[in-house]
């Protein structure tokens, strides 16, 4: 059954009830001056929430968080298959479709997920979202 712009604004709603921090940004601070307008605009994100929820039905869940990728990370990946989609609206997806979360630090957008590795590493270019060590990453390949 092919939802409704309407009903994936209830399910974004019904996902930013669950996490009052949580806005097209990411997780942010209630007292930022973008706090409000950032939640309206998570709202009208419908078309790129469902290719979200589309997309996250191919990860697997695991019992711990994953802290190898932040949700930005994941984001990235997700964007190479279905086109442009916001840190937020990425992370409500995901809380929507059952996953667990943990912030990465303080005052960060970011959150880290119970996201198997393994589902993740099928996903092509995985391998660019890992952390770069050193300065290599820095080295243009000419």
């Amino acid at each position: 059954m092919e939802q409704t712009k309407e009903n994936i604004k209830q399910i974004i709603q019904q996902v930013m009830r669950q996490e009052p921090y949580l806005t097209n940004f990411g997780m942010q601070r209630t007292d930022d001056p973008d706090y409000q307008s950032n939640r309206q605009a998570l709202l009208e994100e419908t078309e790129m929430f469902a290719s979200a929820v589309k997309w996250l039905s191919q990860i697997n869940r695991i019992k711990s968080i994953n802290t190898n990728v932040t949700s930005y990370n994941l984001k990235h990946l997700a964007e190479k298959h279905i086109g442009y989609i916001t840190n937020g609206v990425f992370i409500a997806a995901a809380i929507h479709c059952g996953f667990r979360y943990s912030n990465c630090e303080h005052n960060s957008p970011n959150v880290f997920f119970n996201m198997s590795q393994k589902s993740l590493n099928k996903l092509d270019a995985f391998e660019n979202l890992k952390k770069p060590k050193g300065l290599s990453h820095l080295v243009r390949n000419v």
